[in-house]
């Protein structure tokens, strides 16, 4: 009997990677001109830059589309039936109705498989705050840690995980339902750029930065103020066609903390499409200045060594480091 760990395509992560952990990813879709298409597909190379140049025209609009309870069921039970116990980490419950369809499929399954494990986890978070999550439980499981035992770390970690972006324009999480019609407007109409935050699931209005390069900075001065241990952590950054802004952020953040380890992915279709073009999100664990209870203690027990992480994926895939 082994540990099958499932996640969606909202976790961000490359398909390098996927192999490499060997996870099982099932996908979101979104839908453009009436033409469906999923959010991850091995078989397909996303190209993120023509994706976000086009989502710039007011004419392209993407829909996207849960994962029904009808797919988890065929997944995991192929799974359960081959002898194998299911752990999948999902999005945030509060922007997705998948990881409820999750449950539904796992209650269907658990009169059906008795002497088999299935644990459904609300991660809380979106791209690389779910994916790295999804990362750490897979090299648990390498490391012979139970269901029980990586399913407590998930519940954990999602108390921590940091998720703090910058969008351009307000009007792609409006369209998607993630924030106010209210809120978007008026950031449109101050030509501000918003900086937002993943708070207990949910996307919120942090702050409005004036200018694109001091929202920059005040995602690194946000990491500053609330990473805990930094040099022990894979720091995630995500983007929606904004690389070398990314990549800044990224510079900024190794100027002052000694972090070895970033992981840098464009935003995959499905979160894309809400966040919008030009959107930079950075991921790690910390102290939030609304939660300050929460101490260093818990990010200590967490054991967030990214070294482990490096030399895994550097030993799977050849490289050098993880990317």
């Amino acid at each position: 009997m082994s540990l099958a760990i499932f996640t969606d395509s909202s976790a961000n992560l490359t398909k390098e990677t996927i192999a490499a952990l060997q996870l099982h990813v099932l996908s979101l879709t979104y839908e453009v001109n009436a033409e469906e298409h999923l959010c991850y597909d091995p078989e397909v190379e996303f190209d993120a830059e023509a994706f976000y140049t086009a989502l710039k025209n007011p004419g392209y609009r993407v829909r996207t589309s849960l994962i029904n309870s009808t797919r988890f069921h065929t997944a995991f039970e192929q799974e359960l039936s081959a002898g194998n116990d299911v752990l999948y980490l999902a999005m945030s419950a509060m922007i997705s109705g998948t990881y409820q369809a999750a449950m539904s499929a796992r209650e269907e399954l658990m009169p059906i498989y008795p002497d088999r494990k299935i644990s459904v986890m609300n991660t809380g978070a979106a791209s690389l705050g779910e994916g790295l999550m999804v990362c750490r439980a897979a090299l648990m499981r390498e490391d012979g840690k139970t269901i029980e035992q990586i399913s407590a770390w998930v519940e954990e970690a999602r108390k921590v995980v940091r998720q703090h972006f910058l969008v351009d324009d307000l009007q792609f999480l409006s369209r998607g339902g993630r924030i106010s019609g209210v809120a978007a407007f008026v950031g449109g109409m101050l030509q501000i750029k918003p900086l937002l935050k993943g708070e207990n699931g949910q996307i919120v209005l942090n702050r409005n930065v004036p200018g694109r390069q001091m929202a920059l900075r005040a995602l690194a001065d946000i990491f500053d103020k609330t990473v805990v241990d930094a040099e022990s952590q894979t720091i995630g950054i995500a983007h929606a066609g904004s690389e070398r802004d990314a990549l800044k952020l990224r510079d900024m953040i190794a100027a002052k903390h000694q972090v070895h380890d970033f992981m840098i992915v464009d935003y995959e279709p499905g979160t894309g499409s809400h966040v919008g073009p030009g959107a930079v999100a950075l991921f790690f664990y910390g102290i939030d200045d609304q939660a300050e209870s929460l101490s260093s203690t818990l990010l200590k027990k967490l054991d967030l060594d990214s070294g482990r992480m490096r030399s895994f994926l550097a030993e799977k895939l050849n490289l050098k480091g993880s990317k």
